[in-house]
């Protein structure tokens, strides 16, 4: 059996072992200390620096993607060889990686400002400084992780504004944007308005090409925490449900096509690995529904009610009570609004 896994870095390390003249190993103030004469050799060991990734998963399969960080500039692979016959051990005839050239030496980028509001538009700037050889490709796209969807986006190359040569979005997080111009030795600016919804969000950077798609280089942080955003008004409220929507007020299901459906939308705020519950009361307290989860963007939750009942029955006119349980342990975790049914 083999079993083989990988990871990757930017940075090698030496370390240094100290030998006396007998080969009893010394410190390295012992050894500088100690007469030439009667000085051992140095023994240099190279090993991974700061930033490395994890272990990745092990490699099932011949010609399987490569799974750790990508593109850096070392990676350090790890194989496993065993049996379960002692008559029998496995070899390895060859390992073979197959690689593109980065397109720029390395680039750096931050984002500002690093505080926000939260759920509100703000106005934001990525920026990036590449650092390139002569022979360095290039870029001419970007690709930005964003928590939700941006609008006003403008591009800087340097101190001039460029025209953004094609914009797109995919699902509600990708920002895909195309440059007029390669890329080597400008920075690169690109504001847009956007809403942060959790404490400590990453915006990360991909630079890409024309000419070689599916390539996609890394931006590293300039510094640490330089391209995350805080809310510090999170740590000072309870309250984990904001900006609760429900429309319309009142609705008429009876099939006509207008107003059929009531829709319940809100942000949810410091609340992880559990589901909301979206649930119909009348007005003594009775379950008569429970509200259809529909599509999430990114921390924003957003529900649906026909006004049929649990029995498929549609529901008399009146007024109805909408309760949203964020099912936390900690804060103000439901909140409950009135919904109007006429016919």
């Amino acid at each position: 059996r083999l079993q083989l896994r990988s990871r990757s870095g930017n940075r090698l390390d030496e370390i240094y072992t100290f030998y006396d003249k007998k080969g009893d190993l010394v410190s390295e103030e012992k050894w500088l200390g100690l007469p030439k004469v009667i000085r051992g050799l140095v023994d240099t060991s190279i090993v991974i620096g700061a930033g490395w990734g994890e272990w990745s998963n092990f490699y099932q399969i011949s010609g399987e993607s490569f799974q750790s960080e990508s593109p850096r500039r070392y990676i350090q692979l790890e194989l496993i060889m065993s049996t379960d016959d002692p008559t029998v051990a496995p070899t390895m005839r060859s390992l073979a990686i197959e690689f593109d050239n980065a397109l720029v030496q390395g680039a750096q980028g931050r984002i500002l400002p690093r505080n926000a509001d939260p759920n509100t538009d703000t106005r934001f700037t990525y920026t990036l400084w590449p650092s390139t050889a002569t022979s360095d490709l290039g870029f001419d796209r970007l690709r930005l992780s964003i928590p939700s969807a941006a609008s006003e986006v403008a591009l800087r190359v340097g101190t001039r504004t460029v025209e953004i040569s094609a914009l797109r979005s995919e699902g509600d997080s990708l920002l895909f944007i195309d440059l007029p111009e390669l890329i080597t030795n400008d920075s690169v600016a690109v504001e847009f308005t956007t809403k942060v919804l959790r404490n400590a969000t990453l915006f990360t950077a991909e630079l890409g090409a024309v000419q070689q798609p599916g390539l996609w280089q890394s931006v590293e942080a300039i510094e640490r925490r330089a391209n995350t955003v805080f809310l510090p008004q999170l740590a000072r409220t309870e309250n984990l449900i904001g900006d609760l929507q429900i429309t319309p007020a009142a609705f008429t299901p009876d099939g006509d096509g207008i107003n059929d459906s009531v829709y319940i939308r809100f942000a949810l705020f410091k609340v992880e690995g559990t589901e909301p519950q979206v649930r119909i009361y009348d007005l003594s307290g009775r379950l008569v529904a429970e509200a259809t989860p529909s599509s999430e963007n990114r921390g924003i939750k957003a529900f649906s009610w026909t006004g049929v009942d649990l029995t498929g029955q549609r529901v008399r006119p009146g007024i109805y009570l909408c309760r949203i349980d964020t099912r936390s342990d900690a804060g103000v975790e439901a909140a409950v609004r009135s919904i109007a049914v006429a016919y």
